[in-house]
């Protein structure tokens, strides 16, 4: 009977520690800046047609990009609203340096997905607030 519950024991142990460690993957915990360039380029690829040259220079923006927002999490502003300010100049630096490498066509794409993403955030976002 003892050898019952220690088995049974050690197993809820098992379990909870691997369903902690999956949660916390999927939890939304943000991934490394390499990694987000990286699937953030092959998603552009695939919907604006990159061509090679233009992959090694959107890798790279999305990289710096990435990386200055990396360094602002965990920073806490001093100004109110600091942060947003911060992190609207790395998107308006980021777009800049993206309609020099994108065509005209490829641009107004870039945008219209940025839009819609942002659409959906807003949406997701009204959901858990419970429609407000």
């Amino acid at each position: 009977m003892k050898t019952l519950i220690v088995a049974l024991a050690l197993f809820l142990a098992v379990t909870s520690a691997t369903f902690g460690q999956k949660a916390a993957a999927t939890r939304g915990e943000p991934r490394p800046p390499e990694e987000r360039a990286e699937a953030q380029t092959s998603r552009l690829t695939k919907a604006l047609s990159l061509t090679a040259e233009q992959q090694t220079q959107v890798k790279a923006i999305l990289l710096a990009r990435d990386q200055k927002a990396a360094s602002l999490r965990g920073t806490k502003p001093a100004v109110k609203g600091e942060k947003m300010r911060q992190a609207k100049a790395i998107k308006d630096e980021t777009d800049a340096e993206m309609k020099k490498v994108l065509s005209e066509a490829q641009f107004q794409q870039y945008t219209q997905r940025q839009d819609e993403n942002m659409e959906k955030m807003r949406e997701k976002r009204k959901q858990r607030r419970g429609g407000r």
